[in-house]
């Protein structure tokens, strides 16, 4: 899900035009990437038991992957030393520090101070299942989910550019909330990032019959995903209640 923010700044002025370049898409704020999946014949999971199941294997592959591209792109982690709490305007808070993986991924005590995502909550995948869905199981494309953030745009942009090369990735949409257009006052409440639905195809998911689970992964900037980890994202489930989403 996406935090209830405002932008600290103006989205980057050229970056929907930067990421045409990186997808080949045009310039739009959002598009899929299914024409070469048109000849396969797909049984879509509608048993949430069984995407929870899948899941909960894929897990470590799908971090194990998003650890590749963070140690290749000087992307960041939340990490959590010590908790620090600070009062906002809508309440105490804690405060989050994010460290760059690939100085620390060889240290195991550091690495387990790492903070990464967890599978959605069942009690949210139900939710949403109800709320957005019209109870089909089977579009809830983000039990399995990961995150990067980045201290600047040129590595985001280098790190698209890496994903849309991996031969292991599938990417089957991407939505650009950086885009201009993107109604970010309204949809979005503020919040930017580049969110991509892909598959992992590997001798090993295609064997475990996982190469056609979807995951989501979230590319932002850090100034968004640090406020994003602090109030902002209470503030989006309490907004995401009131219009039932």
């Amino acid at each position: 899900g996406a935090g209830c923010v405002s932008p600290p700044h103006p989205p980057p002025p050229r970056f929907s035009e930067l990421l045409g370049k990186v997808w080949q898409g045009g310039p739009s704020k959002s598009f899929e990437m299914l024409d070469s999946l048109s000849n396969v014949d797909f049984v879509p999971v509608r048993c949430l038991d069984q995407l929870y199941s899948q899941a909960t294997i894929l897990q470590p592959l799908m971090a194990g992957k998003v650890e590749e591209l963070a140690a290749r792109h000087e992307g960041l982690f939340p990490w959590n030393p010590r908790t620090a709490t600070r009062r906002t305007s809508s309440g105490d808070c804690t405060e989050v520090a994010f460290a760059p993986w690939n100085d620390w991924q060889h240290d195991p005590d550091v690495r387990q101070m790492f903070r990464r995502p967890e599978m959605k909550s069942i009690s949210r995948a139900l939710e949403k299942i109800e709320r957005c869905y019209d109870q089909d199981a089977s579009l809830c494309t983000d039990i399995c989910r990961e995150s990067i953030s980045f201290g600047s745009l040129p590595a985001l942009i280098a790190c698209l550019h890496d994903i849309r090369e991996d031969p292991q990735l599938r990417v089957l949409s991407v939505k650009n909330r950086m885009h201009l257009d993107e109604d970010a006052e309204g949809a979005s409440w503020g919040y930017r990032d580049v969110n991509l639905k892909l598959c992992i195809s590997t001798p090993l998911t295609a064997e475990l019959g996982l190469n056609w689970h979807v995951c989501e992964l979230q590319l932002l900037l850090h100034d968004f995903a640090r406020l994003k980890s602090e109030a902002g994202h209470k503030l989006y489930r309490e907004c995401r209640n009131l219009r039932s989403e």
